[in-house]
């Protein structure tokens, strides 16, 4: 078993295992025939694995018998300098010469035939677009893919117009291994996916076998010749990942999903929510849609504000729980998850079934996600009786966030699916008496959100806001208004605010709070959620973040009151004091206690609106508190009245209610 390679007499080369390897590998390439002519067997399950280990077996007998018969009877030399070395010890020569011309014309008709059947079953399934459509075209009355064979001899020909078998060969070796290498690696996914309908007949695999199968492959693949392993290595990887941001449907599904899945629910069940800190606090939100029609921008900005977190997207069917609501339930259901897709929105879609809005609000509140992963703000857009309008600027928006490369080729494809997925829902009302959700029900969902202790947004004048007209040129703003709202002539010490009042921190006794007399979770939230807007490219790109803080006297206090808190909290924004002439109802308290104005709610929100307008009126987007919500008790339209004086005839406005402490002085 001493080697003995020598240099080839045809080239001049010396040999090496590798040089031979790879040139030899090439006669055990035709295991992947009967899988690439599945299509044509009429029972593939049965006869790939019984043909393919038959021909395995015959081959390897084959082989051996001649391996060790020539061992005998054939000189060292004439193996070394002939490679028809077996005409001159065969009976009768001329059948080597046909032998070698009829095994040759069987692999290249096997590999034609096989590839081309793999080239149209990918164009088939549309993998990759526009590229591959031609070739899914079958000819004939037996149906033959003749474009898809016309390319792949195409490319055979390309391929033997180098002219030099055994510099053709390792890089055929190359593909021909890690094909097998891929395939053994899907095997061994599916297993360790635990898919329950991968059940594989031959009865001596294991994933271990399958492990090693892809390993043993790529190893061999960087040993024969590295710099081609990479070469092939690299366009796999192209090819998977272009196939993957097409995300096409197909009918025999992809096992990244099953992948997918089983990670996501191991790591789900090690998300504690027991374990929360404050330190790690994000927004999840809840954004309650009643049509995508009308409410697209709203969406996007919600996608922009959530950073990183969970994102759903909650609607109600108000009907009564039956066959014909559970149809529309599953007709409307492809249609959100497509209108999500086509609009690039990361977020989550849940449906559900309610007699009336406010009920089936309350369902989501309290279902909406799973495990650790809850949402912990609802979004809720502005409620009134005009009629609402189509959403403007939705393609443009969309194809704002696409990459360059992906506008060449899918711009219109794009546009296209947005179109119909948009055209899927239902009319939007013309008639502003239907209107589904009573003012009583809208502040029903605002109360029972607050009795779970979740933070609430209000969101209003939305409908112009339009991504695609940002202009880095002309830089705008986002300004933060976090005053806080007072109802009554009082003097309250910081012992003395509760957990859950509107203007009261985390905990009576919380001391880690920067002046906590001064600052309660609406204030922080207001902070911490215009921070994350600007920290969306697109935003900080084109727009400055400023904090507009209303005074009367100390203005210099004030500053630099505002400034130690930023700079404590390293938050970066331009402070804008306010200090408006005349007596005002509106200012922030001093020392240890908070002297409260003696502005009613709906003073309080008039003269807020006024100074909004007068400085905030060329703002992209304004976030401001949110007008203390009514108990059970009170009458909703008097909430109602206060959201409409403070947010009317402004820019986009987000009215931001906290109900719990978002940000961490201890880090």
């Amino acid at each position: 078993f001493k080697s003995h390679y020598t240099t080839d007499y045809t080239t001049g080369k010396l040999q090496t295992f590798q040089t031979v390897f790879a040139v030899l590998f090439n006669g055990c390439t035709g295991i992947m025939a009967g899988a690439n002519m599945s299509g044509d067997l009429k029972n593939p399950g049965r006869a790939i694995p019984i043909g393919t280990l038959t021909a395995l077996g015959i081959t390897f007998v084959i082989y051996s018998i001649i391996m060790f018969f020539a061992s005998f009877t054939v000189s060292t030399d004439l193996m070394l300098y002939d490679y028809s070395f077996l005409e001159h010890i065969n009976l009768v020569p001329p059948l080597v010469t046909m032998g070698v011309f009829a095994a040759t014309l069987s692999a290249a008709l096997s590999t034609l035939i096989g590839s081309s059947r793999v080239l149209q079953a990918l164009a088939k399934d549309d993998l990759f677009g526009q590229l591959l459509r031609p070739f899914a075209a079958l000819s004939g009355k037996k149906q033959e893919p003749i474009r898809a064979v016309l390319l792949s001899w195409f490319f055979v020909q390309c391929i033997l117009l180098v002219g030099e078998l055994n510099a053709i060969a390792p890089i055929v070796t190359m593909f021909f291994l890690l094909s097998y290498g891929v395939v053994n690696f899907a095997c061994f996914a599916l297993t360790v996916a635990s898919a329950p309908n991968f059940r594989p007949t031959f009865h001596f695999y294991t994933w271990h076998t399958a492990l090693l199968g892809f390993l043993s492959c790529t190893a061999v693949m960087f040993f024969i010749e590295p710099v081609y392993a990479t070469v092939a290595f690299a366009l796999m990887l192209v090819q998977f990942v272009f196939v993957s941001w097409r995300a096409p449907v197909t009918a025999w599904g992809a096992v990244s999903q099953a992948l997918i899945y089983h990670q996501v629910r191991k790591y789900l069940l090690r998300l504690d929510t027991r374990k929360d800190h404050v330190k790690f606090w994000r927004p999840q939100m809840l954004l309650l849609v009643a049509n995508p029609r009308s409410s697209y921008q709203l969406m996007d900005f919600i996608n922009d504000l959530k950073k990183g977190g969970l994102y759903v997207l909650g609607n109600v069917i108000v009907s009564d729980y039956n066959q014909q609501s559970i149809d529309s339930y599953r007709q409307q259901l492809p249609n959100w998850m497509d209108f999500v897709e086509y609009t690039k929105l990361k977020a989550f879609v849940e449906l559900t079934i309610s007699p009336t809005v406010r009920l089936g609000a309350r369902g989501l509140l309290m279902t909406a996600g799973l495990g650790g992963m809850k949402p912990n703000t609802i979004v809720l857009g502005y409620h009134d009786s005009s009629l609402p309008h189509e959403a403007h600027g939705m393609a443009e928006t969309v194809l704002s966030k696409t990459s360059r490369f992906a506008k060449v080729f899918s711009h219109e494809e794009e546009a296209a699916r947005l179109r119909a997925a948009a055209g899927h829902f239902p009319l939007l009302r013309d008639n502003e008496d239907n209107q589904p959700l009573t003012a009583e029900d809208y502040v029903g969902i605002i109360q029972d959100s607050l009795l779970l202790h979740k933070n609430v947004l209000i969101l209003r004048n939305f409908a112009d806001l339009v991504k695609a007209n940002f202009d880095s040129s002309e830089p705008s703003t986002i300004d933060l208004w976090p005053s806080i709202q007072f109802h009554s002539q009082k003097t309250f010490s910081v012992s003395q605010i509760s957990p859950t009042s509107s203007f009261g921190g985390s905990s009576p006794n919380d001391t880690k709070l920067i002046s906590r007399d001064r600052y309660d979770n609406t204030y922080f939230l207001i902070l911490q959620l215009g921070w994350i807007l600007h920290m969306v490219p697109q935003w900080k790109a084109t727009h400055k973040l400023r904090i507009m803080s209303v005074v009367q006297e100390q203005v210099q206090q004030e500053r630099d009151a505002l400034e130690g808190l930023l700079k404590e909290l390293r938050l970066e924004a331009e402070v804008k004091i306010i200090s408006p002439l005349g007596e005002q109802h509106i200012y922030h308290g001093h020392g240890d206690s908070l002297h409260l104005g003696q502005a009613t709610s709906g003073e309080w929100s008039k003269e807020m609106n006024e100074l909004m307008r007068r400085y905030s009126s060329q703002a992209r987007v304004i976030f401001t508190a949110l007008p203390q919500p009514p108990s059970a008790e009170d009458d909703p339209r008097q909430f109602l009245s206060c959201m409409d004086e403070l947010s009317k005839l402004l820019p986009p406005i987000v009215m931001v209610y906290g109900s719990s402490n978002v940000i961490s002085t201890v880090l």
